[in-house]
């Protein structure tokens, strides 16, 4: 059942994957845009994940004021959020594909790890697998501190 659902968006809580999923769909206009994204935050924030899937294979171009407000505005609230994992399922829109890259390209905090895929059951794989690894990291960590 979704969290939320509209003309251009659906969003999930990904259980077996313990994620935020945004299903995205067609072009979206700035404010749908960014209402979008505002409320997969605040589902982010309710459901307490570290990981976010975005799904943007159906999704159309993103304006450069919304890559521009994306970085600025939503990511630092994203990071603060809790969020450190995403995966992107790219575009078949290139002008999205190149919007996104540079969303990717601009962000400049090491604590957050985005990778892209062209398939959501890779990109899903990888997220799950990458909290296994972190986990792993995290317990090698405490051990040589100990």
């Amino acid at each position: 059942m979704p969290l939320f659902e509209e003309k251009h968006l659906t969003i999930h809580h990904d259980e077996d994957v313990n994620c935020i999923h945004m299903q995205w769909t067609g072009f979206a206009t700035s404010a749908k845009y960014k209402h979008g994204m505002n409320t997969g935050l605040e589902k982010v924030q309710e459901k307490g994940v570290t990981r976010w899937l975005a799904n943007m294979a159906e999704m159309g171009a993103i304006t450069p004021d919304d890559q521009k407000w994306t970085n600025e505005n939503w990511f630092p609230r994203l990071l603060e959020a809790g969020i450190r994992t995403a995966a992107v399922v790219m575009s078949k829109d290139v002008f999205n594909q190149l919007a996104v890259k540079k969303i990717g390209e601009d962000m400049t905090d090491n604590s957050y790890t985005m990778h892209f895929f062209d398939d959501l059951e890779e990109a899903k794989k990888w997220l799950k697998e990458y909290e296994i690894q972190e986990k792993e990291t995290l317990i090698t960590e405490q051990e040589e501190e100990e």
